[in-house]
């Protein structure tokens, strides 16, 4: 099943967009984590059997909450646990 991380740059943190990711994500039966980056990103591991669902998925995050500048999108051999988890800051 596809995997991908996913770097979404802007003006992403403060402004509630990893949980508007997180709601999405439920929404389209995805499953992944996202959190903060210490360099202003948000980064994101999203998993779902179909790649058409993880294409929608971050073409509508990328109209969302805050301003997207920049999605950077790439394959990932990762395991995900089932749900989706907002979890904390993370250095880069």
């Amino acid at each position: 099943m596809p995997t991908r991380r996913v770097l979404f740059s802007g003006h992403v943190q403060g402004v509630g967009f990893r949980a508007y990711v997180a709601q999405q994500a439920g929404r389209a039966s995805v499953h992944g984590e996202c959190w903060n980056r210490t360099d202003g990103k948000v980064e994101a591991i999203f998993h779902h059997e179909k790649d058409s669902v993880l294409d929608a998925l971050v073409e509508r995050l990328a109209g969302g909450r805050g301003r997207v500048d920049d999605v950077v999108t790439m394959p990932c051999e990762l395991v995900v646990a089932e749900g989706f988890i907002i979890r904390p800051t993370q250095r880069v």
